[in-house]
């Protein structure tokens, strides 16, 4: 990374290397310390026992409580599941059983 800097226009230095280094491991977990991540997963592969849609998954919501009705809420709270589902079903942890359908392995 020799020659770059921040935005501020100053050569980047340890501390702003050792901050990319931990913002590049929070976006692994799609924004999250790998804690939340493996919480969420937790949450998920329990409620995958049994195969579950999407738009299930999304009901059951991993982000927000059942009290928040926003409009953004099922958006957030589809593109988690299916994010969370692609990494799972990447990591042999859940399977698609049928079109649309995922249970845990």
């Amino acid at each position: 990374m020799a020659g770059r800097r921040s935005r501020g226009g100053r050569p980047l230095d340890e501390k702003d290397l050792a901050a990319l280094r931990s913002r590049t491991d929070m976006v692994a977990g799609y924004g999250l310390p790998p804690e939340a991540a493996e919480h969420t997963d937790a949450i998920l592969l329990a409620f995958l026992s049994e195969p579950r849609t999407v738009g299930e998954i999304s009901d059951r919501r991993l982000v927000y409580r059942s009290h928040v009705h926003d409009p953004h809420v099922l958006a957030v709270e589809r593109r988690t599941a299916v994010r969370h589902l692609s990494r799972l079903v990447g990591a042999s942890r859940v399977s698609e059983v049928e079109p649309g359908r995922f249970r845990a392995t």
